[in-house]
């Protein structure tokens, strides 16, 4: 069945999720900002993304949670007029809670979310370990070092989303305060859509489940540098920044048979060389199932384009 037709099926399960009851209150230090939506599901061909407003007029956030593989992390976008003030700080202070006690982050703050291209904070790889409480930044060197090599399929815990009332956004004394709710329902969703991704790319979801290895590039550093020599000279004339996500087809030869570059942001002037890069230096250890055969299976890594780095 294709993605597009399988979308209804996940609106029934969102819908329990919680209810709308659009509104906002004053508390010290902050705004709270209750619902003004229901949870969105948009089962694209490319990502997973669920949406959720908050507030009223001008005092409205949107809240995007993405997933472009299966994975116990999210990127995680905030657009609204309350929030352009923290875009001008190089640092604040974002946590869902209770789970989390205290986590600052830096945020790719110029990044642009649309259409239409609104200026939006952007937080890449938000872990909700109650023990890792702060999220990375995109702006983060994500080339700097081998990545870590899974052992299994990655997956967000329902139990831990469960446990989440509200997510804060702020710095000193400013802060807003969006009633999420609890977060287990959203958190299967985004599994079932994100294991859903690996079906429409070809690959065995069943058989993923039980791998012992997950695919990755020896030679990561090597690769990331020569992505990161290239910065477009229109995107550096324009100022233009971008956050992209890069998905490679693995097969069990080590080899990479497909390659696609998605927008985790808009970008009107940067083109990647990622895939060419990939293809060209990558040396692949290919993913090993639960016997320790090598297995079809992918790669997908964040390229993150930021002025001043």
């Amino acid at each position: 069945m294709a993605r597009a037709q399988q979308l209804a099926s996940f609106f029934g399960a969102l819908g329990m999720v919680g209810h709308a009851g659009a509104g906002q209150a004053q508390e010290s230090g902050g705004t709270v900002l209750q619902p003004s939506s229901r949870w969105v599901l948009d089962y694209a061909e490319t990502h997973c993304r669920l949406v959720r407003v908050f507030g009223e007029g001008r005092d409205q956030v949107t809240l995007v949670l993405e997933q472009y593989k299966p994975s116990d992390e999210v990127s995680l976008t905030l657009v609204g007029e309350p929030l352009e003030r923290f875009g001008r700080r190089d640092e604040v202070d974002m946590r869902f809670g209770p789970l989390h006690s205290e986590g600052r982050s830096t945020p790719f703050k110029t990044g642009t979310f649309g259409p239409p291209r609104s200026t939006a904070l952007i937080f890449g790889g938000v872990d909700f370990d109650p023990a890792a409480p702060d999220p990375a930044a995109p702006g983060e060197d994500e080339a700097a070092a081998m990545p870590e090599v899974e052992d299994r399929l990655p997956q967000l815990q329902p139990a831990t989303g469960a446990q989440i009332e509200w997510l804060t956004i702020g710095s000193g004394r400013r802060a807003v305060r969006l009633q999420v709710g609890a977060m287990g329902d959203v958190f299967t969703a985004l599994n079932q859509c994100s294991t859903d991704l690996l079906r429409h790319w070809g690959l065995d979801a069943d058989r993923h489940r039980t791998l012992t290895r997950m695919a990755h590039p020896e030679n990561f550093p090597e690769v990331a540098r020569a992505i990161q020599r290239f910065y477009p000279d229109a995107a550096l004339r324009a100022g233009e920044q971008a956050r992209l996500e890069v998905r490679m087809i693995i097969e069990a030869d080590g080899s990479i048979s497909d390659c696609s570059i998605a927008e985790a942001t808009s970008a009107e002037y940067i083109e990647s060389p990622a895939c060419r890069e990939f293809s060209r230096r990558a040396r692949f250890a290919p993913a090993l199932d639960a016997e320790g055969q090598p297995m079809k299976s992918y790669y997908s890594t964040g390229v993150v384009y930021e002025m001043g780095r």
